[in-house]
């Protein structure tokens, strides 16, 4: 089976995407997995010949704003949707490693529930950041029915100009917060405000938690796991040095178990 690969390189993403085609190509086993690249003020463009990747998508820089990395992220999601062709669309940050074997076997087996609309990494409040949407999946890293996104026009540019108060009964469901609970809407909310209103059916990983090397308790990402698969999210991997993104990689590439 294939399922086409979306992946967006911002700054630094050019240090990020090898590691993490590479480390796809050795946790799966029964799929074969295409890469769809967004170049954004990177320069990826010799990776159009690395192995397992059909596109590179260049895009035209936006305006300077509060959250223009946010909307940046948002808008490369949305340019490179029109080019998957498969039934399934791993939506994936750069700087997240897959951590479980065979995970892919496991993904088809779920998706034999033709209710199953998309797996994909939650938003907690343990987490570091501001105060999102619960209980859904994200687009940090996601496993998604590509004609629901279709069918349901998902837009992934966040709005994080003012946030949410959730008043009504209707926002409450959506966002998973009870009336009187503030909401930021980041890249990909519209997962929770047009799909759990659609009843479409979830699968989460869990934040496991903040992960740090045993030697040296050096902080090397984030662990969302369920019963069957687990991930390591870098987070915020463009504001960190080249040495560092490359402790990452070596340490999480030796946690696969």
């Amino acid at each position: 089976m294939k399922i086409d690969v979306i992946s967006t390189c911002g700054p630094q993403g050019d240090l990020f995407i090898r590691s993490l085609i590479d480390n796809v190509a050795k946790t799966t086993s029964v799929c074969q997995f295409e890469f769809i690249l967004a170049q954004y003020k990177c320069d990826i463009s010799q990776l159009s010949s690395y192995p397992n990747v059909r596109w590179v998508v260049k895009v035209p820089d936006i305006p300077k704003s509060d959250h223009d990395s946010n909307i940046s992220h948002g808008t490369c999601l949305n340019a490179c949707l029109p080019y998957v062709e498969t039934d399934l669309v791993l939506i994936v940050d750069c700087d997240v490693l897959f951590l479980t074997p065979a995970w892919d076997a496991r993904i088809i087996e779920q998706f034999a529930n033709n209710n199953l609309g998309l797996i994909g990494t939650e938003y907690s409040d343990k987490a570091r950041g501001l105060p999102k949407y619960l209980n859904y999946p994200t687009a940090v890293m996601l496993i998604a029915r590509t004609d629901i996104l279709r069918k349901y026009a998902i837009d992934f540019r966040p709005d994080l100009s003012v946030p949410i108060h959730v008043s009504t009964a209707q926002e409450a469901l959506a966002y998973g917060r009870p009336r009187g609970s503030q909401v930021f809407r980041d890249v990909g909310y519209e997962l929770c405000t047009k799909l759990r209103p659609a009843c479409v059916q979830c699968q989460t990983l869990k934040f496991i938690g903040d992960t740090f090397e045993t030697k040296t308790r050096q902080y090397i990402g984030q662990k969302f796991a369920n019963e069957y698969m687990a991930i390591n999210h870098m987070k915020c991997g463009s504001s960190k040095t080249p040495e560092v993104i490359k402790h990452w990689q070596d340490v999480v590439g030796k946690a696969i178990t």
